[in-house]
């Protein structure tokens, strides 16, 4: 049999409606950190900006760099982001697999210490894909020899379709 309810009128007890009416109103209360409005301004100005981040440096006028700028100094973790994105173009422009390599894991070492968990997967992935990467290595134009015109345009045709050459 269950006890009957004490008296809500204690010292110190206020009983006025149900646990979720309580925790509203204790949520009211608190100060509205989520939604000042300075954080809804840096929001706003991040909102959209998709195209200008994804956007290489090079390619940007000045206007538009001024406005990425701007974008960097609101967060400075955007900024870290985009210039490990932007030196990631670097590592298909080597000519030797050591360098790249090496080039690699210097990048991965700038990465360690930003907690930006989708470069961490990225890092991953072309770590898991190495033998990939070494070989768009060897198709590259500018590593064939003086003298041998167009020879990796037929070492290319052998990886495309090696049953031809055999």
């Amino acid at each position: 049999m269950r006890r009957p309810m004490r008296s809500s009128r204690r010292k110190g007890f206020n009983f006025t409606g149900s646990r979720h009416q309580q925790g509203n109103r204790r949520r009211q209360r608190r100060p509205a950190r989520r939604n000042s409005p300075a954080r809804t301004a840096r929001r706003t100005h991040v909102k959209g900006q998709r195209w200008l981040l994804l956007t290489r440096w090079i390619n940007l006028s000045s206007g538009k760099r001024q406005e990425l700028n701007s974008l960097f100094a609101l967060n400075r973790k955007l900024f870290k982001a985009y210039v490990l994105k932007e030196s990631l173009d670097r590592l298909w422009n080597y000519r030797y697999e050591g360098a790249m390599l090496n080039y690699l894991q210097r990048w991965m070492d700038q990465l360690r210490w930003q907690r930006l968990r989708p470069f961490q997967k990225l890092a991953e992935m072309l770590l898991n894909h190495l033998e990939g990467i070494g070989g768009h290595l060897e198709l590259l134009p500018h590593q064939s020899a003086p003298g041998n015109g167009g020879g990796h345009q037929r070492k290319h045709q052998m990886l495309v379709t090696p049953r031809q050459w055999e």
